[in-house]
């Protein structure tokens, strides 16, 4: 993972309940197809929406896509931004 964090900021690698996050919550969610999930950290300044979507499909109930956004909260404050990448 990389980070342009300020200095302050709580780099989280997770999601947990403790976290003291604004808000944490599905705002869609269907075991079957997918769902949204809303994630508001004010600490790094930072609104993030995961959408997961199944795909319909081969032997094992189809396959798994997911879009990550991330927005400012406040657009005139620096904010935490983080890349990552998967193996294939």
């Amino acid at each position: 993972m990389t980070s342009n964090a300020p200095h302050d900021s709580d780099t989280r690698h997770s999601c947990e309940q403790n976290d003291k996050l604004d808000t944490y919550t599905w705002t869609e969610y269907d075991a079957r197809q997918g769902g949204v999930q809303v994630i508001k950290d004010n600490p790094n300044n930072v609104k993030i929406t995961t959408e997961f979507l199944n795909i319909a499909g081969g032997d094992h109930g189809g396959s798994w896509a997911v879009r990550i956004k991330g927005e400012p909260i406040d657009p005139g404050t620096e904010s935490f931004s983080f890349a990552w990448t998967c193996p294939s």
